[in-house]
């Protein structure tokens, strides 16, 4: 079978992206204004808005409580070829 998943808007993109990380990342802290960015950066793709948040809190700086704090500048540098919202592929199919 071949799943086709449709391209969902950016505000519900960050809705989802909101709750995953209240309850999978709570020790992490991310900024509205980084949601914001996963969510134009992921090109409708909810999948792709979770594992680069998951990459962003990995490379984070941390607090004094070793906690990282995901920022928009931070997603902005992991997603350097996005432009407008669109993510350009660095490998072609």
């Amino acid at each position: 079978s071949v799943f086709e998943f449709k391209h969902v808007d950016a505000k519900d993109i960050e809705r989802r992206v909101r709750l995953v990380a209240e309850k999978e990342f709570a020790n992490v802290t991310v900024t509205d204004d980084a949601f914001k960015a996963l969510a134009n950066a992921a090109g409708g793709d909810v999948r792709r808005a979770l594992t680069m948040l998951e990459v962003a809190g990995g490379a984070a700086d941390t607090d004094n409580d070793n906690n990282p704090t995901v920022t928009k500048e931070l997603i902005d540098s992991l997603t350097p070829s996005s432009v407008h919202g669109q993510m350009i592929s660095a490998h072609p199919a």
